[in-house]
């Protein structure tokens, strides 16, 4: 099944035509109170932007959510108090049960934050004794020490997308990612899971595909992603790279 760059979806509407709506709501305006009435719908959430020239309501857009367990929870709130101005991102690896057919059993909380404060907060979560930490290891040292809700710490990239519930919680094109990428979630889900669970993605929420690319190219996933959806999924693009 391939997928194609252009969207039938109705809720999904361009600049111009939300520009044109606006100018049908608020006639004899100027074009620009029209954009900047755009801006701040963009900017108070009314709007929210999807792709490249992809606009959708906020009321019409179906957004992740993603309860979090107790130990993770657990986990942001003693490094948000402890490290207020540090960033960083959450994401268990039972989060790709709602996905998958084979279900995960065992979780694994992987901590994405600033290469420069890795061994700090290494040394603070041995200290407060919050479980199983191991700071960035290889593949078979993860597999050799893993065990349930162990804390795997690793670099937390630039531009990585986090959730509308919060600056720590993982957005979902982070997630479409790094399943992709990252090199512990790879040898852990099945390669033959990943269309299934884009095309679940892509149906059940709204998937920026601005920011899941952008992140893509950061971790240099962006082109094996496009294949897997043009190649392996119905999914239809409102962007991305260049068909």
């Amino acid at each position: 099944m391939n997928a194609t760059c252009v969207r039938t979806n109705p809720s999904i509407l361009s600049r111009r035509a939300l520009l044109t709506q606006l100018s049908e709501h608020l006639p004899g305006k100027s074009r620009s109170t029209y954009i900047m009435q755009l801006r701040r719908m963009l900017k108070d959430g009314t709007l929210v932007h999807v792709g490249r020239d992809a606009y959708q309501l906020a009321g019409q857009a179906s957004f992740y959510e993603y309860v979090y367990s107790k130990n993770a929870q657990r986990l942001a709130a003693f490094l948000s108090e402890t490290y207020p101005l540090v960033d960083f991102r959450i994401l268990e690896f039972l989060q790709c049960n709602e996905f998958i057919n084979h279900l995960l059993g065992h979780n694994t909380i992987l901590l994405s934050v600033e290469k420069d404060v890795m061994d700090f907060v290494f040394d603070a979560l041995q200290e407060r004794q919050l479980g199983r930490v191991l700071i960035h290891p290889s593949v078979d040292d993860f597999h050799r020490y893993r065990k349930d809700d162990i804390i795997v710490i690793e670099p937390l990239l630039t531009e990585a997308p986090h959730s509308y519930q919060g600056t720590w919680q993982t957005g979902l094109e982070k997630f479409l990612v790094d399943l992709v990428a990252d090199k512990y979630l790879r040898s852990s889900i099945s390669e033959g899971e990943l269309p299934q669970i884009y095309e679940t993605a892509f149906e059940r929420y709204t998937v920026d595909e601005r920011k899941l690319f952008r992140y893509a190219r950061r971790r240099n996933a962006a082109q094996k992603i496009q294949r897997i959806i043009k190649e392996e999924t119905s999914i239809t693009l409102r962007m991305g790279p260049p068909c």
